[in-house]
């Protein structure tokens, strides 16, 4: 939540015009443009949040939520917070509030790395949890040969086996089907105050709604 709540202020607060690199007026204006945007949460007035917001903003806003700018800020369910810091270049500024991770106020590498570190920490897990069932299946299979008194394969020769594939085509099988009909019965479907559906009255093509 804090991410987000610091990336939203990040877009925010870009449609301020800034008359100098860093000065400490522009970081003034920033500021204070932050403060009233969060009061306007705090005050669940949509209206005046969005006008703290760039055009550009604003649009973008509307059409991932499918809704006016101040309906839509509201379902954003963003909280306040404090301000830590505020830099100012020379056509962009970037606030940060208190609570963001550490790595979310970072520049360059870092921020990227971190911007996308759930998939690559589940793509790292999935890849681990392969190569375990790999060393785990071709132990297994081995012991099976051995017992007909038969050759055992190399870990690749058994990566490229009909066994490998067949246990794992196994396992991703049921998990396919649980997010596959998921990601179709959630289109058409709703179960008021799930997180994983829609508004009831959010019609199906209805993309980017929190339940």
């Amino acid at each position: 939540m804090a991410t987000r709540r610091s990336a939203l202020l990040l877009v925010s607060v870009a449609a301020i015009t800034i008359a100098g690199c860093g000065r400490s007026q522009d970081r003034s204006t920033v500021r204070t443009t932050t403060e009233r945007f969060l009061r306007a949460l705090a005050a669940h007035d949509g209206t005046a949040a969005c006008r703290r917001l760039s055009a550009d903003t604003r649009a973008e806003l509307e059409s991932s939520r499918q809704h006016r700018c101040a309906d839509a800020v509201g379902e954003l369910k963003l909280a306040g917070g404090s301000i830590r810091r505020v830099e100012v270049d020379l056509t962009s500024a970037k606030v940060d509030l208190s609570g963001s991770p550490r790595w979310a106020r970072a520049r360059g590498w870092r921020l990227k790395l971190y911007s996308n570190s759930l998939v690559l920490v589940m793509t790292l897990i999935w890849l681990g949890s392969w190569g375990v069932q790999s060393v785990a299946g071709r132990a297994a299979y081995n012991a099976e040969q051995f017992d007909h008194q038969l050759a055992g394969v190399s870990w690749v020769g058994y990566v490229i086996s009909s066994d490998f594939w067949n246990r794992t085509l196994q396992n991703w099988q049921s998990e396919f089907l649980a997010v596959g009909s998921m990601a179709i019965l959630s289109i058409y479907l709703r179960q008021r105050g799930s997180p994983e559906s829609k508004p009831v009255g959010a019609p199906h093509d209805a993309t980017g709604v929190e339940g």
